[in-house]
């Protein structure tokens, strides 16, 4: 139990979040990973008795106020929203990711997480997906015309819950919900290819989330992140979808960039391909392994590997499991065809381990359209042979 702070101590913790809210913007922090850890970090010291009463007495709508605090509290008048950033699911992107940290007050509320199109919800017939945590204890997410689940994950009071809500709003109308426990990196499905809500609307770009409960501040929601996300493809033929990242031409310095990935079971096969840029021929797309220069793989060994010239390796054995998330950095160096790896396991965040430097680019390729990668870092595509989908990625620094 915390006792609510004294009116000088909530005016000078107030004066404290708003202080390191300016400064990050005047720092130009745009990396969400560095911003997410400084506000979580900051956020710890914020007693919740005091951040309720100052978001009362502030003379700002909830939401703004929700919003200085780089987080939100569940409103019972659905007065709570985020806005999506209006850039996701544009220029042929259809497919988007929504991540987020949900911790509830209590045992036993009955809290709803709902994604609307076009405008924030005013009922819960808007919410087009939905995922809740339940009287029942559980997480849970609408399907059709009802809340059920795939696998179990009760919540606690007071612990902190990592979901992630993924869709393709031109097709389908289905979506995937998951959701990780306090200091775990294994996922649970909560919903898996389910229909979005009966009579929601069904059509549109996906643009609030949606904070609501049966009982003002329930639950609490920070680190919300929104993006377009890529599925990994089977066959050759099926590389049809291009991850634009144009890095490193003309005198553009940029030679490094990062992005998530989710690997969705155990010993996969799955690759991450770097080319040049075919967009002078954009029918063009990779049809042999030789087309990427630099690749990265989860091996079916259950390990991180990159390939060195003509072969695969790593500089430090690292393990990944299925469900887990991984945060992938990749610099490289186009003059002396070299790059190297580093990836960071996240949910929960441990220490990032380098695990290729100065790696040469593929020794036997690539050729046609893609030998511009001696120009230009253009192009990823993502490759599982054995199986489409065994992996996917966000938080890609895109110019499709």
């Amino acid at each position: 139990h915390i006792s609510p702070a004294s009116p000088s101590s909530m005016e000078h913790l107030l004066r404290s979040s708003l202080s390191l809210s300016f400064a990050l913007l005047a720092l130009g922090l745009q990396d969400p990973l560095v911003k997410a850890s400084l506000v979580s970090e900051h956020a710890r010291s914020f007693p919740r008795e005091a951040s309720r009463t100052v978001l009362m007495k502030m003379k700002k709508s909830d939401n703004q106020a929700a919003m200085l605090q780089s987080g939100y509290f569940s409103k019972s008048d659905w007065s709570s929203y985020h806005e999506v950033d209006e850039y996701i699911g544009t220029y042929g992107v259809s497919t988007m990711q929504c991540s987020f940290l949900a911790t509830p007050a209590h045992s036993g509320i009955d809290g709803v997480i709902g994604i609307t199109v076009e405008s924030p919800a005013t009922s819960f017939g808007n919410l087009t997906i939905a995922v809740r945590m339940y009287k029942n204890g559980m997480f849970e997410a609408i399907d059709g015309s009802q809340y059920r689940k795939v696998q179990t994950l009760r919540y606690s009071a007071g612990s902190t819950y990592a979901v992630q809500v993924i869709t393709d709003f031109d097709g389908g109308k289905k979506y995937d919900a998951y959701a990780w426990g306090p200091g775990s990196n294994q996922r649970k499905v909560i919903a898996d290819d389910y229909s979005y809500r009966t009579g929601a609307p069904q059509e549109g770009r996906y643009e609030y989330l949606n904070f609501w409960s049966k009982n003002d501040y329930d639950y609490e929601v920070t680190e919300v992140s929104c993006s377009d996300f890529f599925w990994s493809v089977k066959s050759w033929s099926d590389m049809d979808t291009t991850i634009g990242i144009y890095l490193g031409e003309d005198d553009d310095e940029s030679n490094e960039f990062s992005f998530n990935v989710y690997p969705v079971r155990d010993r996969i096969n799955g690759v991450i391909g770097l080319t040049g840029s075919a967009r002078d021929n954009p029918d063009e797309t990779p049809t042999e392994w030789r087309d990427f220069p630099m690749s990265i793989r989860m091996w079916t060994n259950g390990q991180f590997q990159v390939r060195d010239s003509n072969s695969y390796r790593s500089e430090t054995s690292l393990t990944y499991n299925g469900g887990a998330k991984y945060r992938m950095r990749v610099k490289f160096d186009i003059a002396a065809k070299t790059y190297s790896v580093w990836v960071t396991p996240l949910l929960p965040t441990k220490p990032e381990v380098q695990i290729a430097r100065d790696y040469s680019f593929r020794s036997d390729g690539p050729q046609g359209p893609f030998t511009s990668v001696y120009d230009v870092v253009g192009d990823i595509y993502l490759r599982s042979p054995d199986r489409k989908k065994e992996f996917y990625v966000d938080s890609m620094p895109l110019w499709v």
